[in-house]
């Protein structure tokens, strides 16, 4: 089995497009759909965080089951895919970035393993919530392709589905945040909790609310992702093969306490 996984998000769920359903994974938090593609590699499992159907909104993903799945899985590492917002005027629709710290603005998640069927308290360190181990691959593997991306970016979190308003896009920009999606947070917190290493790769697909003089649509975000596959399926598939040659050294797989 793989020790790398693939989470694949808005738009990015025809990514391989030979994907297949692999198994369905049965957890204590519910059961779980994982495809896999020949054309990645058939021993990476891939889950489609919104569902083969695209219908599962951001605030009703079963992220505990998902990440859990990975963790039954004995997957160590996960490249995780999703679009963003941009809140600043050097992050352009179609720019990939790999963001290296984030702010929760979500509100009704759930976002711990820690309960009471759980043992220990579930206090975890997260002075660096995505892995740097696995944003340096993720960097180098970019490099490889000649393809530009943003190497650090704070990534907003909110609870969707609606978009943001003016306001609150002004006061994440003078809180420091830099692009804005809604699928982030817990995913990455549970996926450190399970001691998984994390990268997230955010393709921005359009500027922020009061940014564009056009409404935010959907179809479009989606669009735009779609246009971006061919460069995403790529990265994936260098991030995965470089991976396999880079010893786990980094300090994810003790950050829960």
């Amino acid at each position: 089995m793989s020790k790398i996984a693939v989470i694949a998000g808005t738009g990015a769920g025809r990514l391989f497009q030979d994907m297949v359903k692999k198994e369905k994974l049965e957890t204590h938090y519910g059961a779980v759909a994982v495809f896999s593609s020949d054309e990645l590699d058939p021993a990476v499992p891939i889950i489609l965080r919104h569902g083969a159907n695209r219908r599962i909104p951001p605030h009703l993903v079963n992220y505990r089951a998902n990440i859990d799945a990975l963790a039954i899985m004995g997957v160590e590492r996960i490249i995780a895919i999703g679009a963003v917002g941009s809140l600043r005027s050097s992050l352009r629709p179609g720019d990939i970035v790999f963001p290296d710290q984030f702010l929760d603005f979500t509100k009704s998640r759930t976002y711990t393993f820690a309960d009471q069927a759980s043992t220990g308290t579930g206090h975890a360190d997260f002075t660096n919530p995505f892995c740097e181990e696995l944003r340096k691959i993720g960097l180098s593997s970019a490099s490889e392709l000649e393809m530009a991306v943003h190497p650090r970016a704070v990534y907003v979190c909110t609870e969707g589905p609606r978009y943001e308003t003016a306001a609150e896009i002004r006061m994440f920009k003078m809180l420091g945040g830099d692009i804005v999606g809604m699928t982030c947070v817990p995913e990455c917190i549970l996926a450190g909790e399970r001691g998984i290493c994390y990268l997230h790769v955010s393709v921005v697909t359009n500027m922020a609310a009061g940014m564009q003089s056009d409404a935010i649509a959907h179809e479009k975000v989606e669009r735009v992702v779609a246009g971006k596959s061919l460069q995403l399926r790529n990265l994936v598939k260098q991030v995965v093969e470089n991976e396999r040659h880079t010893a786990r050294k980094c300090r994810c797989a003790a950050r829960s306490s």
